[in-house]
């Protein structure tokens, strides 16, 4: 998605853009099979009630069962509303395998190519499903090939990821079934459909007591067999089998961690725009230009931003406002920025390679993670999995992510994270430059990005900023005023005419000869005794009238003051200098202004989870 704006200032605000940048707003409904499986030898284990497992999946959320998000209300809040989950939950089946037989002493995964595998153990469940429970593999068939995705077992017993001895039966973990997705290819009975991928998770939490799962780790496992998303913890080996150790991005997605930020799985924290990206359920509002960009919680809104254009192919960053709502409800206070330096063309699967300073040929030997938390500290304690994450890895007021100095081994002169391009051990430097981070209302962040490009001009603004938040980068106003001024005072912006414009209603009968020296008696608007015959000779303006003239019969001559005959001698016509006519003109409030001797005054108004996941 391409935003447009006006020069200077660039805000973008996602408040007006919900919906705009979300995939999909159409609602699509996954319809999963979960059947509830019982060892041989948990017959006499109080199981878990079918209705409180159909809770876990299908809701409601925020209840003694489910404290936070049921499995559908995550889903669907994690993909703005693209997805959601409807669970057809099968009642218990009593199997004839123990769990140690089903878990071949390696945690359910097949010692040999040629050995028995779990898919072949589990699949008579759904057979019998179909007979006893009117299942219709048709519903589970999403793509219409024959192939059923993220078929769900639930087994009677704890996870083998959990380690320690089940205080119930004693087995070790070895011996108990891990949660896991499967790929497997098991044909149905003798139907048109065969299981695909499939999921076994527990029924219980811990190692003891009899207490329903939290939905962290069914999440997360249901994810990776629906829809194929990558573990993003540190899959290089390395810390396997480190409790407390996953290095990748820590706690900032369920993908990585299914404990969230406060090692709680029923608040598995939220999935990141990566993996939401890879499930078609974001398209990141894309930044090409500079300017400020605001952004609300990104596990309520699809306030997330990309930056490619700097970049080589398959490699970008990515920005979100994480904050504690929903499922990231324990995150790090105060919440704030995160970033994300996304590589695509990384090989191998998930989070295989880390990289940082504290690594030798580093960043030139190529290594860094597929997708990397960019931590505003510095400390690149996540490759280390010396943490989880912590509030100091977000951006806040006063932090930059800025340039390299395009070095391929780390030194002391080089800033890092920075904003480099390193795809291949190829160092590009971008000068991208990211700051001004800042909240700016409650849960609501706002940053700046520079040396990309300025943006387009446009003829209007495209949104009218509610009040300015930078000052401006253009040429500040000189002293010396670029325009005269609005309000003249002395001058008329019209030349004088000869005769006014508008004649007052007070001066209609004035004589177009010259005036007499003394002020008549009567008002020329109404004359009773005008001389019915004019004089012969011009007046010399210097007398008065000796008589008052009779009165006229011819009214119209009167007004007109037009002479009968033709005056013996030229009149002598009065100059402009003399005169003093006033128009009334009317304005607002019907008071009035005069013009005085053809000088016009204008006035104008200037408006300015478990350790270890699969």
């Amino acid at each position: 998605m391409r935003i447009s704006a006006a020069r200077s200032v660039f805000l973008v605000s996602a408040l007006t853009i919900l919906g705009c940048n979300a995939a999909d707003t159409a609602t699509e409904t996954l319809r999963v099979l979960v059947c509830l499986v019982q060892w041989a030898d948990h017959f006499d284990r109080p199981l878990i009630p079918k209705e409180e497992i159909e809770q876990l999946w299908n809701g409601p959320s925020y209840s003694d069962i489910v404290p936070g998000e049921s499995i559908t209300d995550y889903i669907e809040s994690n993909t703005y509303g693209k997805y959601k989950i409807e669970a057809n939950v099968v009642d218990w089946y009593l199997m004839e395998e123990t769990e140690a037989e089903a878990s071949f002493g390696n945690m359910g995964n097949s010692v040999s190519e040629s050995g028995p595998h779990i898919e072949e153990i589990l699949s008579p469940v759904v057979v019998q499903s179909i007979f006893n429970d009117g299942v219709s593999l048709r519903d589970y068939d999403r793509n219409a090939d024959g192939k059923l995705l993220g078929i769900v077992f639930v087994h009677s017993g704890y996870a083998a990821e959990n380690g320690g001895t089940d205080c119930e039966t004693g087995a070790d973990y070895l011996d108990r079934i891990q949660s896991k997705s499967w790929g497997a290819q098991e044909r149905i009975g003798n139907s048109a459909y065969i299981i695909n991928t499939m999921v076994t998770l527990p029924a219980y939490r811990g190692t003891c007591g009899l207490q329903i799962d939290r939905v962290g780790v069914h999440i997360h496992e249901w994810l990776h067999a629906e829809f194929g998303l990558e573990d993003l913890y540190d899959t290089g080996g390395r810390y396997q089998g480190s409790r407390g150790a996953t290095g990748g991005i820590g706690g900032y997605g369920i993908m990585s961690y299914a404990g969230g930020q406060g090692y709680r799985t029923e608040y598995p924290g939220i999935l990141t725009p990566f993996s939401k990206m890879q499930i078609g359920a974001l398209d990141p509002i894309e930044i090409k230009y500079d300017g400020t960009y605001t952004a609300r919680a990104s596990a309520s809104f699809p306030d997330v931003f990309i930056i490619s254009s700097p970049y080589q192919d398959g490699e970008y960053l990515l920005i979100e406002n994480r904050q504690a709502v929903l499922s990231d409800e324990l995150l790090w206070e105060p919440g704030g920025i995160v970033i994300y330096h996304v590589d695509e063309n990384m090989q191998g699967y998930g989070n295989r390679y880390r990289g940082g300073p504290f690594l030798e040929g580093w960043p030139g030997n190529g290594d860094h993670y597929k997708v990397a938390v960019l931590q505003a500290d510095t400390k690149y304690e996540l490759e280390m999995a010396l943490n989880l994450g912590h509030n100091a890895d977000f951006w806040k007021g006063g932090d930059s992510l800025g340039p390299g100095n395009g070095e391929l081994v780390a030194t002391d002169e080089g800033t890092y994270p920075n904003t480099d391009s390193y795809v291949g051990g190829n160092i590009r430097v971008t000068g991208l430059i990211l700051d001004n981070f800042e909240e700016t209302e409650p849960d609501v962040w706002s940053f700046r990005v520079q040396n990309l490009a300025d943006p387009p001009i446009t003829d209007t603004p495209t949104r009218v900023p509610s009040q300015t938040t930078n000052a401006p980068t253009g040429p500040q106003p000189s002293t010396v005023p670029s325009l005269s001024p609005t309000r003249i005072s002395n001058a008329p912006d019209m030349s004088v005419s000869d005769s006014p414009t508008r004649v007052s209603a007070q001066a209609t009968n004035a004589p177009t000869s010259s005036w007499p020296s003394t002020e008549p008696s009567l008002s020329l608007t109404r004359i009773s005794n005008a001389p019915s015959i004019l004089p012969k000779t011009t007046p010399n303006n210097t007398g008065t009238p000796s008589e008052s003239p009779s009165a006229s019969s011819s009214f119209k001559s009167i007004l007109s003051f037009m002479p009968s005959e033709s005056p013996s001698t030229m009149p002598t016509i009065a100059s402009f200098s003399d005169l003093n006519p006033t128009v009334e003109i009317p304005n607002d409030d019907s008071s009035s202004q005069s013009i005085s001797k053809g000088v016009v005054y204008i006035t104008t108004c200037v408006c300015s989870f478990g350790y270890w996941l699969y």
